[in-house]
């Protein structure tokens, strides 16, 4: 099969902007190449400026192009899929719709390739995870198209592929974690601001340098979460303090019950 040379954006919120920037800046596709649908244009503006094309016809988008992404909430899927079907034959068909499984895209699509895909927020900044999969015993998918896709989502960070059974899950770990994080950063920030720290950018900036930091100690070193938290916990001392309070007001669980709230929800969306 000949690499798809076109692609059509269908959504360009938020996540589809992200993954349409990555596109451009890595040139897995060039802008003349890429038609951008979306009822609200000025989202599109700032790639239409860039050579990319903007037309508000879902049919022209499909028509137009060899690769589709549905970049839209899972409670539009069905409205765009229903529109787009009699123009899907032959086309790669990527999905970031949480809770939307491939086989209920490959029922509206029969004779196209469907790839899933699962990518988080950070893709805004270049620094994305996206997980994604397929599923052969109900839609047929090129080695090609397969590793279109995970040039598509590597240009916005790092892809991996993993069964659809994980998929849901990984929703908890990699994109809803976010807010996760988040929170935890904005009650640190909310602290430090009621113990006299300024409100300004550096604040914020030395409580998110220290996350980073974390993580770059996790992912660069020999240290796994457990013993990194030892290598700073010293017995009678500040960080054991702290973590004395998380112990006992049940952290340890919290979080979990947490992650696991996302997936049941993740379930529901998919019909389970």
């Amino acid at each position: 099969m000949a690499i798809r040379s076109s692609i059509a954006f269908i959504g360009v919120g938020n996540m589809g902007s992200a993954i349409l920037g990555g596109i451009l800046e890595s040139r897995v596709f060039s802008p003349d190449s890429i038609t951008l649908c979306d009822p609200f244009k000025e989202k599109c503006e700032p790639f239409i400026v860039r050579g990319c094309t903007y037309t508000p016809s879902l049919p022209i988008a499909a028509q137009n192009a060899e690769c589709i992404l549905l970049a839209v909430k899972p409670q539009q899927i069905d409205a765009v899929m229903n529109e787009f079907a009699p123009y899907s034959a032959g086309k790669l068909v990527l999905s970031i719709a949480a809770g939307v499984p491939i086989a209920r895209i490959a029922e509206k699509f029969p004779k196209a390739s469907v790839v899933r895909a699962m990518p988080n927020t950070p893709l805004l900044v270049g620094k994305g995870v996206t997980a994604l999969c397929r599923d052969t015993a109900v839609s047929d998918v090129s080695q090609d198209d397969f590793t279109l896709a995970f040039r598509i989502f590597s240009a916005s960070g790092m892809a991996v592929e993993l069964p659809e059974s994980q998929i849901n899950p990984v929703t908890a770990l990699t994109s809803s974690s976010i807010a996760y994080f988040a929170r935890f950063i904005g009650d640190m920030y909310a602290w430090a601001k009621n113990n006299g720290f300024p409100t300004d950018a550096q604040t914020l900036e030395m409580i998110c340098r220290s996350a980073i930091g974390s993580a770059e100690l996790l992912m660069q070193t020999d240290f796994d979460p457990l013993s990194l938290e030892r290598a700073v916990t010293s017995p009678g001392g500040t960080t054991a303090e702290a973590m004395k309070v998380f112990t006992e007001r049940g952290l340890d669980t919290m979080i979990p019950d947490a992650m696991d709230a996302c997936r049941r929800r993740a379930d529901e969306l998919a019909g389970k």
